[in-house]
This record gives structure tokens, C-alpha cells and sequence, in this order.
């Protein structure tokens, strides 16, 4: 079937040979060495320094030592990009706090928890700015600022 001059069974979708042959040229499978040397520096700049991820480490194991006070079996647990190792230089930290021992989760104790007894505690640490609480939400949160660094999402 052709419609005005273009025949689709004929069109080349191979990735194509640019520039001098000789030269080496470079087709779509590799990019050129300004490329790789743009992209490296790019993933570079988005990395975390050093510092940050200590950071997170710290407020984490920060969090925990409250989880233990608001009582036994509570426990704090980072997802999202500080847990899969997708961390980029200025994210924020996703916590949850959790009853380990506790098979299904009571949606409304766990409410209450972070509502009456987490987030007195948080108010309590000079390392912790409360920054919002938001208990309308479907998953309820807490938005801390921890040692004026990072942004912290508490949810239960």
C-alpha cells in the first residue's frame, strides 16, 4: 500500500551510521565521548554527598530511638528512594513507623500514636522542626525538618 509517495513497509527503522565511516562515527548504541562525559557529570552532581546519607543514617536511627519510647514493639522504617538506593542529592527522607509485632495494622490506633504520642515526643527534640502535621490525609503525615537539613515525611 502506498499514500503519497511514503511506503511504510520500506522505512529503515535500524539505528543509522553518522558522520565518516572512517572517522568511526557513532550510531544511536554509542554515544558520543561529550555525551558520556555530560551524563557521568550530570549522575555525579545528583548523587548525594557523603554527608547527607550520614545524615539520613542518623535521623533514622534518631527516629527509632523515639519509636522505642512511644512503646514496645513500635519500629521506624525509611522507603522510597532512601531505601532502594535511588537517594539523590537533596530528597527527602519517607519514614513510616509501624507495631512490628502486630500482623494487620489498626489504621486509627496507628493514627492515634503518631498523633498523640510520636508527635509530642518529635516537638520535644531540638533536632526536629515540625513542620506540618496532616491528619486529613489517606495516609496521614508528619513533615519534619531534621538538624535544618533535610525534609522528613513521618507517616504511620
Amino acid at each position: 500500500m502506498q499514500t503519497n509517495g511514503y511506503v511504510p513497509e520500506q522505512f529503515d527503522m535500524r539505528p543509522q551510521q553518522l558522520g565518516d565511516q572512517s572517522q568511526g562515527g557513532y550510531g544511536y548504541d554509542e554515544p558520543t565521548p561529550d555525551l558520556a562525559i555530560a551524563l557521568e557529570a550530570t549522575v555525579n552532581f545528583m548523587a548525594p554527598i557523603p554527608e547527607e546519607r550520614h545524615v539520613h543514617v542518623a535521623c533514622i536511627q534518631h527516629l527509632q530511638e523515639l519509636a522505642r519510647q512511644v512503646g514496645p514493639g513500635w519500629e521506624v522504617k525509611a522507603f522510597g528512594s532512601a531505601a532502594n538506593g535511588f537517594l539523590s542529592r537533596g530528597a527527602d527522607l519517607d519514614v513510616t513507623c509501624y507495631k512490628g509485632d502486630i500482623q494487620d495494622q489498626d489504621s486509627e490506633m496507628a493514627l492515634q500514636e503518631l498523633r498523640f504520642r510520636f508527635g509530642p515526643l518529635l516537638g520535644q527534640q531540638p533536632q526536629f522542626q515540625v513542620i506540618q502535621e496532616v491528619w486529613s490525609a489517606r495516609v496521614p503525615i508528619i513533615k519534619l525538618r531534621y538538624i535544618d537539613m533535610i525534609d522528613v515525611d513521618l507517616s504511620c
